[in-house]
């Protein structure tokens, strides 16, 4: 009767498609659900995490401490670079090398600045040349003779043994200036003939007398200047040189023995004072050694 004879082999055909899709899939899915799992478990995570966490508190501290010691380095090279060209300069508008013959007698420097006779006369004139540097007015104490802000005191400077370097009158002086420089090291000046045994000397600390720890051979340094003889023409010139290093009597500066730097007055050790740390660091090449007293 005229009916559709595709129509049976139509149904047949997509029950034969249906089949085939369920049993493709069940395949799949038998496939998938095959496949073995892996994973932690929480103790293994647990442990994994503490051996890093040991790894990490043993590493850490030294990755930190070779940093710091880095930047020390760094700062303090470059701060004692620009004093020296500074000096330098200095000594050209005066037409020569020995401080002896500079002579500021007619500058303006106002009532602030500390006129000193013979080689400390003009010094001061060298924190002049460094570009945007910050001076600081003389305060007349030795325990704000640092970069000292009026009404902010900054932390007490100590040296290698914990002795207060203000104490004593052989690093700091109260007839001294300071500067604040670009690199944010603060530098104070001695003159030679009026601070005793500390004076003729930059002091360098290399990140700032309002951060610490402000301890001698950590962050703070000493450099000795004045003038000094070659030992082929014993001529005065210009000369700055690391705390520790020595001269003779004919002004020609020595280096002197390792061992003596670390173990003689002022050695840099953890037992004395350790003015000689400067004098240490460069001998080493500006480097911080293992048996340096950081």
């Amino acid at each position: 009767g005229g009916g559709n004879f595709l129509e049976p082999c139509s149904k047949g055909f997509g029950a034969l498609i249906l089949q085939k899709s369920v049993s493709q899939k069940s395949r799949k899915i038998f496939h998938f659900s095959s496949f073995k799992k892996y994973g932690f478990t929480l103790a293994e995570v647990l442990i994994t995490l503490g051996v890093v966490g040991v790894i990490a508190a043993m590493t850490i501290p030294t990755v930190v401490s070779n940093y710091q010691k880095m930047v020390t380095v760094h700062r303090l090279k470059q701060t004692y670079s620009q004093i020296w060209q500074a000096m330098r300069m200095v000594s050209n508008d005066f037409g020569g090398d020995d401080p002896d013959g500079w002579d500021c007698s007619d500058w303006d420097i106002g009532a602030n600045w500390y006129k000193s006779p013979a080689q400390s006369r003009c010094i001061y004139l060298v924190f002049d040349k460094i570009a945007n540097a910050t001076i600081f007015p003389r305060t007349g104490k030795k325990e704000t003779m640092m970069c000292h802000i009026p009404g902010k005191d900054y932390p007490e400077y100590t040296y290698v043994n914990g002795v207060k370097v203000a104490n004593n009158d052989k690093t700091f002086c109260g007839n001294g200036y300071s500067a604040s420089f670009p690199n944010g090291a603060c530098v104070a000046w001695t003159p030679l003939y009026w601070c005793y045994e500390s004076g003729g000397s930059f002091i360098i600390d290399v990140n700032g007398s309002y951060t610490g720890p402000n301890r001698m051979g950590r962050d703070l340094f000493v450099f000795r200047w004045g003038t000094a003889n070659d030992q082929v023409n014993p001529v005065p010139a210009l000369a700055l040189w690391p705390h520790g290093y020595t001269m003779t009597r004919n002004g020609v500066i020595t280096v002197p023995e390792r061992k003596q730097l670390i173990n003689s007055w002022r050695g840099c050790n953890k037992y004395q004072e350790g003015a000689n740390c400067t004098g240490l660091l460069v001998h080493d090449g500006w480097k911080i050694s293992p048996d340096y007293p950081w």
